[in-house]
């Protein structure tokens, strides 16, 4: 009723028969009457209970809070998850540590550690002992080892002294044999398998902490899953914006150029905004992809010399649209979409493809336009010479509220201030693009 261990109520209970056996028999020596009075039967056996009552009352506070795995669970390992669960948005190391670490925080354990099968044989062992961590690369075990034993657990179990737990093989932070050990296996889902455990809790291992240890090892494996998944989308997206990116350079050479400055402004604009690096890294990304519908035009469209008619504009105003078809297969960006897509649109409305105006227009398309512009004004084109950096500041200032936000503006401004208008400095002299693909390019 009051949360305490059998064996230790029955323990303590010998102790207070002996002591009432004893002051029956001195009771008896010194009267040498029976049966004895009620009163001193009382006196023997509230003398006798207070060992056992002492006992409760040392026990009952601590040992309900110990005893409640439901509370534990839904306190202490939550907690544990969540530790993992950052730990593993860093990289492999801080999630092997930090999941070993919450499995010791979790079973009130000074050491625990996790290994990882290497493709020798042996293992790459990663302990937490008290505020230390230490990896440790274990040769191929013999088959007595407590090494091999825990590499070859499938499925979550306690060891007690009864399992022969010496510790040969293991790092010297490790006792030369343990007390009680919890183990748990990491699922190889996502490459080579492993142990998560941790030793020598105080009063032994519950079920709890064996449950504990077999969801942080499920975890582990998840997140190794996740970042795996995670980088071989990346390496995806980056091959396909390489070879978009290849493709435009071989349709119009020096197009990778302008895109490389282009991109290199409009970060420069994300910067001065504070935005995220993840953010400013998007931005990057629809810099460089923003002219690839360009593989959509006509080459007639897109070399011809003379003015374009009004039909043949309406065909360059497709390329936005265009290149976000091309770019909706493998990006997940909705950043990067909307920034390619509507990057020719104008703060006044009068732009394309859509005619959006002020706030409508995604703000990363917004940075987008501005960085773009400034970009072809730099550059010469047949049908003029580039322009100075002053006079395409004075272009973009000229144009605030027409072309671009104002607000953008003003942070461009405040950029140029602070870092010299040599910023403008073309970093690689672009080849010059064709008279068509030129003069539409920025809005100009």
């Amino acid at each position: 009723g009051v949360g305490i261990r059998r064996f230790v109520v029955f323990d303590t209970f010998a102790f207070s028969l002996l002591i009432a056996v004893a002051m029956f028999a001195t009771r008896f020596i010194s009267t040498f009457e029976l049966p004895l009075s009620e009163r001193d039967s009382l006196v023997i056996a509230a003398v006798a209970l207070l060992p056992v009552l002492a006992r409760a009352a040392t026990l009952a506070p601590n040992q309900g809070s110990r005893d409640d795995p439901m509370g534990r669970l839904l306190g202490s390992g939550r907690k544990a998850m969540s530790d993992v669960d950052s730990a593993g948005r860093v990289d492999a190391e801080h999630l092997y540590y930090g999941a070993a670490s919450a499995l010791a925080a979790y079973a009130e354990c000074s050491i625990a550690g996790l290994m990882i099968r290497e493709p020798n044989g042996g293992a790459s062992l990663y302990t937490i002992a008290g505020e230390g961590r230490q990896v440790d690369r274990l040769p191929p075990p013999s088959d007595e080892t407590l090494v091999s034993r825990l590499l070859g657990i499938h499925e979550a179990r306690i060891f007690g002294r009864r399992d022969d737990l010496g510790t040969r093989g293991l790092p010297d932070q490790y006792p030369p044999r343990l007390d009680s050990l919890v183990a748990a296996p990491v699922p190889d889902v996502s490459g080579p398998g492993g142990t998560l455990f941790a030793v020598n809790r105080k009063g032994g291992f519950r079920a709890d902490d064996q449950l504990m240890a077999d969801v942080i090892g499920r975890e582990v494996a998840r997140l190794r899953l996740t970042a795996e998944a995670s980088t071989s989308v990346a390496e995806l997206r980056s091959a396909a914006t390489e070879a978009l990116l290849a493709a435009t350079e071989a349709r119009r050479p020096g197009s990778r150029g302008q895109a490389d400055e282009c991109a290199r402004f409009a970060m420069a604009i994300a910067r001065e905004l504070e935005w995220s690096d993840d953010t400013i890294e998007e931005l990057r990304l629809a810099a460089l992809l923003h002219d690839v519908g360009e593989l959509a035009l006509p080459d007639a469209i897109l070399y011809k010399p003379e003015p374009l008619t009004p039909e043949e504009f309406e065909a360059i105003q497709v390329h936005p649209r265009a290149g976000a078809k091309m770019i909706d297969y493998f990006n997940r960006s909705e950043l990067v979409l909307h920034a390619v897509h509507s990057h020719h649109e104008h703060w006044d409305g009068r732009g394309y493809p859509a005619g959006l105006a002020g706030n409508d227009i995604p703000i990363a398309a917004r940075v987008l336009t501005l960085a773009d512009a400034m970009e072809t004004m730099l550059h010469p084109t047949p049908y003029r010479p580039a322009l100075t950096a002053r006079d395409a500041i004075q272009e973009i200032v000229r144009l605030s509220g027409t072309h671009f936000d104002p607000s953008l503006v003003q942070v461009f401004l405040a950029m140029i201030g602070r870092e010299g208008e040599s910023f403008l400095g073309s970093t690689e002299q672009a080849a010059p693009p064709p008279p068509t693909a030129r003069r539409y390019r920025g809005g100009r």
